[in-house]
């Protein structure tokens, strides 16, 4: 097949989405496919982040590539934070998406740039009104990385809805026994919705008791400032990475004790973290928050202990456990690690949007 893949976002750079349409673009490459990625092509500043509502300049741009290279199919990931849902509407090959988080059914995800408050909400739900009534029109299918997601897209009457977990990678090199490290990692963007914060205070509290252990976070984001300075007491005990490639990151978490993951779904719900598949790949027992979709994922690899949102207290207990108990986070890591392949490995995952694809072309 010829398949291009569509992002807001350069796939080199972002975060859980751009992992995915990079990791994806390899395993269709591997199954033989034609590939090509359009993303980060469009950019909106200032007062024009209106034109996240509707650009008509970025439809036409990738009616251009659709015409050129003439796919296939037409897959689509994150396209409302800077393409618009007017790029749903370009050419006529069939097309299909992946919902990787909330926003496309009107939850924003923080400060618009060039544009707060009242204005923010305004542009996100008007944006999100048009790309799911677009898409509901437009799609053959829709594939989402988690099962409340897709309850609610199904609730919502997109078409042919189908969970399809987040691809991840192999270590780059055989990870260290868990028990030879007392590293506690955080890896995402420091945003209040991933709960930081939350990681700091829990790690305060049980870092007398745990003179050797660490916490370290991996990523970068507006909370950086604010984070420093909580930690400040902590000294070098909590260091900020920044952002890293992803050898880095598997450098990292292949090292690590126990990932946290405390995000706060009140702040804004998780879609499907592609750090808890990550985390079990590299045998890392993983404290995540009950977030819906975090929690789904979470349970169904097997290896993580999950407690309450926005509870610090919680999080420091079940964090000290693993760090307290060789044989208990060894388990853990154990059993997410034989889970993780068959379930998110690049050939499972790129096996079944495959099959999507298929449906799809039929069903036109």
């Amino acid at each position: 097949m010829r398949v291009l893949l569509v992002n807001d976002y350069a796939v080199t750079g972002g975060y859980g989405a751009e992992a995915y349409v990079r990791r994806l673009a390899a395993g269709l490459q591997e199954a033989g496919d034609d590939v090509a990625v359009w993303a980060g092509e469009v950019r909106h500043q200032g007062v024009g982040r209106w034109r996240d509502v509707w650009d008509p300049r970025a439809r036409a741009e990738l009616s251009r590539w659709i015409a050129a290279f003439q796919p296939d199919i037409v897959h689509f990931h994150n396209v409302v934070r800077e393409c618009s849902p007017s790029v749903l509407t370009a050419g006529d090959k069939p097309a299909v998406m992946t919902v990787h988080d909330h926003r496309i059914l009107g939850v924003p995800d923080g400060p618009q740039d060039g544009l707060s408050g009242r204005a923010a909400g305004v542009a996100v739900r008007a944006s999100a009104r048009l790309a799911a009534s677009t898409a509901r029109r437009r799609l053959a299918a829709t594939m989402a990385v988690s099962d409340p997601i897709a309850g609610e897209l199904r609730r919502r009457g997109f078409p042919d809805v189908t969970v399809v977990a987040v691809p991840v990678d192999p270590p780059v090199r055989e990870p260290k026994p868990v028990t030879e490290s007392s590293d506690v990692v955080f890896v995402g963007r420091l945003s209040a919705d991933k709960g930081p914060d939350l990681a700091v205070s829990a790690f305060a509290a049980l870092a007398g008791r745990f003179p050797g252990a660490r916490l370290l976070f991996v990523g970068d984001g507006p909370l950086r400032p604010a984070l420093a300075q909580q930690a400040a007491a902590l000294g070098e005990r909590v260091r900020f990475l920044g952002r890293l490639e992803p050898e880095g990151v598997s450098e990292v978490l292949g090292t690590s004790r126990v990932v946290v993951v405390p995000s706060v779904p009140d702040r804004r719900p998780e879609g499907s973290p592609t750090v808890v598949a990550e985390a079990a790949a590299h045998g890392r027992p993983l404290v995540a928050s009950d977030d819906p979709g975090l929690a789904a994922a979470a349970r169904r690899l097997g290896g993580a202990v999950i407690v309450p949102a926005g509870d610090a207290a919680s999080l420091a207990d079940a964090v000290a456990a693993m760090l307290a108990d060789d044989r208990l986070a060894a388990d853990l890591g154990g059993r997410a690690r034989e889970a993780v392949a068959g379930l998110h490995g690049r050939a499972a995952v790129t096996a079944a949007v495959r099959s999507v694809y298929a449906r799809a072309l039929a069903g036109r």
